[in-house]
């Protein structure tokens, strides 16, 4: 794995017609990962070669946060969880957090090893996790401190005798519909699968059902992926099998229902999408559009791309943000509206 998975977070939103929110952008920008490493904020209507508007990080001594690898917004408390990777933490921020400061909470208990992508179910006021090349955890949703003990665990597939097919477990989606666990990992012998388990599963419990195979264009990867309530559709980012050395993507869709070799009902990709070294995705629900985010390596300019919801096939991405407050190697995305007005927006591309 390259240092490009293990760094972002994202919070996103509006700020046209009344209706305004933000953009986080979290990362690191180097190759040092024992310093601290700042979330960044940008305005909604960024585009192109852009300032950001502010930043927000933890560096008090003993406390830092070294590598925000992912964000997940929770709209109830209206926080932003920030996946620590190296830090090997949860950390826990106000969604209009700003300058360096302490987190509301820090869930860091040893057994959390380096987690990724968090999944919220205020229902059941709980929290999933991934960890690396591991397992699937379940803590109270306002867990913290280094003596918190999991709910559950659902455990790695590499064991023997086990069922649950956990590999590498890049990210976790919450689907209150069918009470299930939505899990993007990929299969130790090459090729990309989305795992769903029940809410309750723990221990050595095979998946409920799985997509994977030819027709799903994950084949070759399924590196992460979002989820979009309102719809009940899954976004999921695979690598579309360039030359070696080479990372282009793209981003496949399916109904929340679907199972087996399913083919996406729609799927972004094509050079016109500048869809290459993606790391992170996430759903605007506000101008109903896709955030990803990604490059900082090989070459590859790193940006935060946006997409409607709806596009399919080789289409250009509405927006595209870079600039020297980007994080050097972006790793993560996700929202965070102002308020619940639904604003349907519209962004013209400069390109960059």
């Amino acid at each position: 794995m390259t240092l490009r998975r293990f760094v972002l977070a994202a919070a996103l939103g509006a700020a046209s017609c009344g209706v305004e929110a933000d953009v986080l952008i979290g990362g690191i920008s180097g190759t040092d990962s024992s310093v601290a490493h700042p979330v960044v904020r940008y305005a909604d209507a960024a585009n192109g070669f852009t300032v950001a508007l502010s930043s927000f990080s933890t560096d008090n001594g003993s406390d830092v946060m070294r590598t925000p690898y992912a964000l997940t917004y929770e709209p109830a408390e209206r926080v932003v969880y920030v996946s620590d990777f190296v830090g090997q933490a949860i950390r826990v921020y106000a969604a209009d957090a700003s300058g360096n400061l302490s987190a509301l909470r820090v869930l860091n208990p040893p057994a959390l090893g380096q987690p990724r992508k968090v999944a919220v179910s205020t229902e059941h006021d709980e929290l999933y996790t991934t960890f690396a090349g591991c397992c699937v955890a379940t803590y109270g949703r306002t867990s913290s401190g280094n003596a918190v003990a999991a709910t559950r665990y659902i455990s790695w597939g590499g064991l023997s005798g086990s069922t649950t097919r956990l590999n590498y477990p890049y990210a976790v989606a919450w689907r209150a519909a069918s009470e299930e666990l939505i899990v993007a990992d990929n299969n130790p012998g090459g090729g990309g699968v989305i795992l769903f388990f029940d809410r309750l599963a723990s221990g050595n419990t095979a998946p409920s059902r799985t997509l994977e195979g030819d027709q799903t264009l994950l084949s070759v990867s399924a590196n992460t992926l979002a989820y979009d309530a309102a719809h009940d559709e899954i976004f999921v980012v695979a690598q579309t099998g360039g030359a070696p050395g080479t990372y282009p993507d793209r981003i496949a869709v399916f109904d929340a229902s679907a199972s087996g070799n399913t083919a996406p009902k729609r799927s972004i990709e094509g050079a016109a999408t500048l869809l290459e070294g993606v790391s992170a995705i996430d759903y605007d629900a506000t101008h109903d559009l896709l955030y990803v985010t990604g490059g900082g390596f090989s070459g590859i300019p790193a940006r935060l791309l946006a997409f409607p919801r709806t596009a399919n096939g080789d289409v250009a991405p509405t927006r595209s943000v870079c600039g020297p407050q980007l994080p050097g190697e972006p790793i993560g995305v996700a929202v965070v509206p102002a308020d619940d007005e639904i604003f349907r927006g519209e962004f013209d591309f400069t390109g960059c």
